[in-house]
């Protein structure tokens, strides 16, 4: 594990909104594309029904100018209703008509029933890895990423064609009672990474998997009036992986501090360089240029 320290763009924004859409833009604003979408809107055939699949809600980071990703926002919830088969919802779509538009929406709508099909065997497996307990005990239990990880786990080793994955877990805004919280949260990041890595090395897959994390922006370094932290600038990241050049990169520094906030010092432009040269992707085409100032793949 490699642990990126001080890591925030430069000229940090404190808004949500704005934090988010740079990270997952790669900071290139006049531009709605993620740079995931980018690289998929790149490869030579388009991916399989789950071959970028974003879970939890929203999948800006796999948004493609042709292609995007399938969202699945709650793993128990990704089907038709009971009763109603894929193979009935297949037969609407056939035969594909001869408008261009109306073709496209046929087209997407069978990608669908596709990423339901492909997505049962994959839910069972879930079921029987998760602990005794339903995805509503977990998300009471702050377990997002526990439950996440876990789906993740299951597309990784179910041969299903997942090239790329996002996990989304919420509540990190912590502007008060900010220790409890995080301890629960942060709990719940360990036991899904945990449990998410003995499930990919069980199964053979350590040299398929790089793992990454990031939040949109960092906490103040003092706390505020409610014993929480209020939004900053530069946070830390994790990157997890065989191929990841381990230790502790950047730092963080209390006594040059930017408006009372940690001062970002490395871009997070250099952590999607990693990840993008680990996927074989065109870096200067999906970036605009590498950010190479830390080697994090060994």
């Amino acid at each position: 594990m490699a642990v990126v320290a001080g890591i925030g763009f430069p000229d940090p924004n404190r808004s949500h909104f704005v934090a988010t859409d740079r990270w997952m833009r790669a900071d290139r604003m006049d531009d709605t594309l993620g740079w995931l979408g980018r690289w998929l809107d790149m490869l030579p055939a388009a991916p399989a029904a789950l071959g970028a699949t974003a879970l939890g809600s929203g999948g800006a980071m796999l948004a493609g100018a042709d292609r995007s990703g399938t969202a699945i926002d709650e793993a128990n919830a990704f089907a038709f209703p009971a009763g109603l088969g894929n193979g009935a919802i297949r037969s609407l779509t056939e035969p594909i008509s001869d408008d261009p538009l109306h073709a496209a929406a046929q087209q997407a709508f069978l990608s669908s029933i596709g990423a339901v099909e492909e997505f049962d065997t994959i839910a069972d497996a879930v079921r029987r890895t998760l602990p005794a307990t339903d995805a509503n005990e977990l998300a009471q239990r702050g377990g997002a990423f526990t439950t996440g990880l876990a789906v993740a786990a299951q597309l990784v080793i179910g041969d299903v064609g997942t090239r790329v994955i996002t996990v989304r877990g919420g509540g990190f805004d912590t502007h008060s009672d900010q220790l409890v919280t995080h301890a629960d949260l942060l709990a719940d990041l360990a036991t899904g990474l945990t449990s998410f890595w003995q499930t990919i090395d069980d199964a053979g897959a350590g040299e398929r998997v790089l793992v990454a994390t990031h939040s949109e922006f960092g906490r103040r370094v003092g706390q505020n009036a409610s014993e929480g932290c209020d939004h900053g600038a530069a946070g830390a990241s994790f990157l997890i992986g065989n191929s990841v050049q381990a230790g502790l990169h950047g730092s963080i520094d209390t006594s040059d501090l930017l408006d009372g906030d940690l001062r970002p010092q490395i871009d997070p432009r250099t952590m999607f360089t990693a990840c993008l040269d680990w996927l074989g992707a065109d870096v200067e085409r999906i970036l605009g240029r590498r950010y190479d100032d830390i080697t994090l793949l060994a």
